[in-house]
């Protein structure tokens, strides 16, 4: 289950729902085989400059290798900017999950 985080500083004024929703859709067109993306918004109303950062987490196949890798930090990248519409500094991570990372659905 990939993992999705975006912060942002609160200057900004951006749909962080629609962020999430589309970052989700965008990795789906890329790699079929993915499944829900946990995503999460965290506004800092605290902050030293205006800027996001996105960091999406992905457990490691064999057909996620460098190149899909790069190709999907420069989608991300590219749909990131096209939410913003004010200046500020715009980060991405795109990395794979721990070995031992786990992810399951609890349903008490």
């Amino acid at each position: 289950m990939p993992q999705l985080e975006v912060q942002y500083s609160g200057d900004l004024d951006i749909d962080a729902k629609d962020i999430l929703v589309s970052v989700e859709a965008a990795i789906k067109d890329h790699d079929s085989g993915t499944g829900n993306v946990k995503g999460r918004a965290l506004k800092a109303d605290d902050f030293h400059h205006s800027g996001i950062m996105l960091t999406l987490s992905l457990a490691k196949r064999p057909n996620r290798d460098d190149a899909f890798m790069s190709e999907l930090a420069a989608k991300l990248g590219d749909l990131l900017k096209s939410k913003i519409s004010q200046p500020c500094n715009v980060s991405l991570t795109v990395q794979f999950l721990p070995q031992f990372h786990v992810s399951q659905e609890h349903n008490p």
